[in-house]
């Protein structure tokens, strides 16, 4: 199976848009808005993908980036940079 950056995009954005990972993005709850993906710095990294992205909330911005695994969609993790 082919997996392309847009599905990697995709499964980070439902990922987080249903799931609270409130240990990573604290009790703000993330909607479509407060989201802005950096498709353009999208890569794949061996059996992963990278999906750079910022959240917005009240206190101001923050640069995140999903790490995806190419066999699981479903399988991210997430870091601060």
């Amino acid at each position: 199976m082919t997996v392309h950056s847009r599905d990697a995009v995709i499964a980070v954005e439902k990922d987080l848009l249903n799931k609270s990972h409130t240990e990573m993005f604290g009790k703000n709850r993330i909607t479509l808005g407060s989201l802005l993906f950096h498709n353009e710095s999208v890569a794949k990294n061996g059996t992963r993908i990278i999906v750079p992205f910022t959240l917005a909330s009240h206190r101001g911005q923050s640069e995140f980036q999903a790490v995806v695994r190419c066999s699981n969609l479903q399988d991210i993790e997430y870091d601060k940079l």
